[in-house]
């Protein structure tokens, strides 16, 4: 059974790798959104970014 300590560091280690994937995942759609050169995958590259970047509006 791992130590308490190393589930810690692995399960930040985790919520790290996921928080830089997302952050990515977004400035290339963002840069995608600025420099695509049809006016479709631009249309399509910011309709990502809303999905990307939804708020919870229930509160």
């Amino acid at each position: 059974m791992p130590a308490p300590a190393d589930l810690l560091n692995a399960t930040t280690l985790t919520t790290s790798a996921a928080g830089v994937i997302y952050a990515a995942a977004i400035a290339t759609t963002a840069l995608t959104a600025i420099f695509a050169r049809t006016s479709a995958r631009r249309r399509a590259a910011i309709e990502i970014l809303k999905i990307l970047l939804r708020r919870n509006r229930s509160r």
